[in-house]
């Protein structure tokens, strides 16, 4: 009963001590209450750190490829080629909303997507332009492309993404009055997970 007592009385005398010593080192000014719930929340430093694509299942890192823009833009849309659909997901008062489109296309050395004008989509990247795609392709591979969306009102541009995708056409046009917006990524972080389980990052 003697040790029982001694042991418990240790583990009351540990537990005061980390208390306190909690209670001093997150304290606000002198002579304010301590506010022992206080998070610091570490800023990424590198790539590496502000991606979630790789996880302590695969136990493999992220690898930071450093490649030229035109490069990066290239490897993306081989990527790209060879997957459908293309999720892309926007925010809506602070809420995520995501959904699927089949329409990316590589004109003027940018990788543009287009969504109707009509669709909240569009108007939710107008609010907000962070926006992030992602598709899968062969052998559970995918790819993530992160970035702030500039839309551009061109018509040369709405053209070619209909040229590839011809159905398109007959919603989209002068008798229905339809159009499509544009928007490209002038900056954007890419995220390629392969299927060994490793994942390369680059940018542009």
């Amino acid at each position: 009963m003697k040790k029982y007592l001694w042991s418990a009385g240790c583990v009351a005398l540990l537990l005061a001590a980390c208390t306190a010593k909690v209670s001093v080192e997150t304290s606000d000014d002198e002579g304010k209450a301590p506010n022992t719930a206080q998070v610091v929340e570490a800023k990424p430093t590198t790539y590496a750190e502000i991606t979630d694509a790789t996880t302590g299942a695969t136990g493999l890192g992220v690898k930071a490829v450093e490649l030229a823009p035109a490069e990066a833009m290239n490897k993306t849309m081989e990527f790209l080629k060879g997957s459908m659909p293309f999720f892309v997901a926007t925010v809506e008062q602070g809420l995520p909303r995501v959904r699927p489109t089949g329409v990316v296309t590589f004109f003027q050395d940018k990788i543009w997507f287009h969504v109707g004008q009509s669709k909240g989509v569009y108007q939710q990247i107008l609010q907000d332009p962070h926006v992030e795609i992602v598709s899968v392709g062969k052998d559970r591979e995918w790819i993530r492309i992160s970035g702030e969306a500039t839309c551009v009102d061109d018509e040369a541009v709405s053209n070619q993404a209909l040229d590839s995708r011809p159905h398109l056409k007959t919603m989209y046009n002068e008798q229905t009055g339809q159009k499509l917006g544009n928007f490209y990524f002038e900056h954007a972080l890419v995220e390629l997970s392969k299927a060994d389980g490793t994942v390369e990052l680059y940018k542009w």
